[in-house]
């Protein structure tokens, strides 16, 4: 049996590891890095009226412009690409998105009506084989 040091309690099952660190959610606002990198997951509550809370995860995709989109990973709208960033959200000419463009259009392009303080953030899942 797995114990809480082992699964992210929000994923289950899931062991999620960083090495050597066992990654644990965060708060986004406090996320102490300049950039995200594909793969980051953003647990964001009351996205959607009847979900309590929504992950979507930074991918990479075609769009010509910008490359950083967002795709919901959980519920009943799982898979669908939710946003395609602006060129401006990548972090000092990098192909990562700064951090720094997300808080401060986290409003106006991810989610207008939630509160960026109850948003928890992910750096990336990284699955350790048994």
């Amino acid at each position: 049996m797995l114990n809480e040091k082992e699964y992210d309690l929000n994923m289950k099952l899931t062991k999620v590891f960083k090495d050597p660190q066992i990654i644990r959610w965060v708060d986004l606002y406090m996320y102490g890095e300049e950039y995200i990198c594909r793969g980051a997951v953003l647990d964001i509550p009351n996205f959607f009226a009847d979900e309590k809370c929504t992950k979507l995860m930074f991918i990479e995709s075609s769009q010509e412009d910008c490359s950083l989109s967002l795709v919901i990973l959980t519920g009943k709208k799982a898979g669908i690409i939710w946003v395609h960033l602006p060129i401006e959200a990548y972090y000092d000419g990098t192909r990562v998105l700064s951090t720094k463009w997300i808080l401060t259009n986290f409003n106006k392009w991810i989610s207008p009506n939630t509160d960026l303080k109850k948003v928890k953030f992910l750096y990336n899942f990284i699955y350790k084989e048994k």
